[in-house]
């Protein structure tokens, strides 16, 4: 899906008039004149930001419309699912956006954008990935932000998100849960009370969403045109320059990791914990009285140790396969959760 969208349309308009920021030189005469943008609200949170440049010499009208925002938020009222379908997103933002700024969306403009005949500055794109628990998810994330890297750098990881490039004026990926997004409360983030019953939630739970971020000079590199239009860019196919950027990340194949009881043992036992796990026999590597001591604390969490460690009765493991997450497909849209997203 698009979670992020910066383009210019070129579409004779009734001008949006917020002001402007205008520079002059050192003898009083005027350089240049900048709209500021003016925000939209949706019927929801989020909102988004439009302007008119080319403003014409009546000044009534502008000849380029600027639209800056998260338009399946501002569509939807959450970015949780989503379309790809990049010319249809942009032209419902559009006609969604007419009514209050003021101006009509004709014939002409509607089959412009359904041909990719704009401007993109900016665009977001992400999928999910399914893991096998909200668990996975987290250790995932983790051991990303731990043994991985791209041309940018090794990777970073703050309030359980890694990032790559993270303050790149060109390209950035990121990985995060979008549940523990949600569940956060996060203005912004929240799903809108009408959802909160909805199945949404429970489809975030087990995924993985990595997001690409593609700024106007990477654009313009992709495309080779200093003004790249969304046309450029469907010829090349969102999904394959996510896929394209997503093979850049450098990855271990595998990543030890504390398993989901290590997490929840005291920390004194933890050790003895992981030896018993790797098959040794931690009654000869502990004195009596630890052992003992140690087997009493143990057997609060169903775990004894006096018994050897049997992989095959315990589904949880502690080896991470990052690489996997990259040979997998992203995740469809269930039938169910077609309702939810932009027609």
């Amino acid at each position: 899906m698009i979670d992020w969208l910066t383009v210019v349309i070129p579409f004779k308009h009734k001008r949006i008039n917020n002001g402007g920021v205008t520079a002059f030189d050192s003898d009083g005469v005027e350089r240049w004149t900048m709209a500021v943008a003016k925000a939209f609200q949706g019927s929801f949170e989020s909102s988004i930001q439009v302007k008119s440049n080319d403003i014409t010499e009546c000044r009534e009208y502008g000849q380029l419309l600027y639209i800056s925002g998260n338009p399946t938020k501002f569509l939807q009222g959450h970015n949780i699912i989503g379309t790809d379908d990049l010319n249809l997103l942009t032209l419902r933002l559009l006609e969604a956006l007419a009514p209050e700024a003021g101006f009509e969306v004709d014939a002409f403009t509607k089959a412009r954008v359904l041909d990719g005949g704009y401007f993109i500055k900016r665009i977001d794109i992400n999928y999910m990935f399914e893991l096998p628990s909200l668990f996975d998810v987290r250790a995932w994330i983790d051991a990303a932000g731990m043994k991985s890297r791209t041309r940018h750098g090794r990777s970073t990881v703050k309030k359980g998100t890694v990032y790559y490039g993270q303050h790149s004026k060109r390209w950035a990926f990121k990985g995060y849960s979008k549940y523990d997004e949600i569940m956060g409360g996060e203005k912004g983030h929240r799903l809108p009370p009408h959802l909160l019953n909805s199945p949404l939630l429970a489809f975030t739970e087990n995924k993985l969403r990595l997001e690409l971020v593609l700024r106007a000079p990477e654009l313009k590199k992709i495309t080779d045109d200093e003004n790249p239009t969304a046309r450029q860019l469907l010829a090349i196919g969102l999904q394959e320059l996510f896929n394209d950027y997503l093979s850049r990340l450098e990855m271990t194949a595998n990543v030890s990791l504390r398993d989901e009881t290590m997490c929840k043992l005291p920390r004194a036992v933890q050790g003895t914990y992981a030896l018993w796990r790797q098959g040794f026999d931690v009654r000869s590597v502990l004195s009596k009285a630890t052992f003992y001591r140690h087997k009493k604390d143990l057997i609060e969490f169903q775990i004894d140790i006096s018994l050897p460690f049997d992989n095959q009765d315990n589904h949880a493991s502690n080896v991470v396969p990052l690489v996997r997450v990259l040979e997998a497909k992203p995740v469809a849209i269930p039938q169910n959760l077609l309702s939810y997203i932009v027609h």
